[in-house]
């Protein structure tokens, strides 16, 4: 790297000078292959509706993944003890009020970005032993909204 500084200004030096550009340096071949630039012209030439369906599709991908990996879930609740009573809750992804939307990319270093948002519901149950607190009725404590920024690149939507 310190080469390639001292490579330009070196360059720089003669061209200010009104020296000619060595041959060693004029011969240095571009880097090959689209550049970042070009591929998001590429992907911004797509329609609008092209991108919002293949979001929805990588984002039903994404909400069924997360809602495999979410801890504590309904096979794995977690029991906790506050005081005399033990407590048993789980999570649940309503994937039922997922929504997306497209963000317009206003420094364009990729062609889309989005967003996906979703619900995620907390359950509680209390109990006096650990047994009774995973067997109870549960109920619906909180919901949390969960907004997940994501970028189209390299073809396809990134998570």
């Amino acid at each position: 790297m310190k080469h390639r500084a001292w490579c330009a200004s070196v360059l720089f030096c003669l061209l200010i000078a009104g020296l000619t550009v060595p041959a060693w340096a004029a011969a240095v071949p571009k880097s090959a292959g689209p550049t970042g630039a070009s591929k998001a012209q590429n992907a911004s030439a797509r329609m609008p509706e092209e991108a919002k369906a293949q979001l929805d599709a990588a984002a039903r991908v994404h909400l069924e993944r997360v809602t495999r990996t979410l801890l504590p879930n309904l096979a794995n609740k977690e029991v906790t003890r506050q005081g005399p009573v033990f407590v048993a809750r789980y999570l649940v992804v309503d994937a039922d009020r997922m929504t997306t939307e497209l963000v317009n990319d206003r420094i364009q270093s990729s062609a889309h970005l989005g967003n996906v948002i979703y619900v995620v519901h907390e359950y509680q149950c209390t109990g006096a032993t650990r047994q009774e607190a995973l067997n109870g009725p549960f109920q619906k404590v909180k919901s949390r909204r969960v907004r997940e920024f994501t970028r189209y690149a390299d073809g396809k939507w990134q998570f």
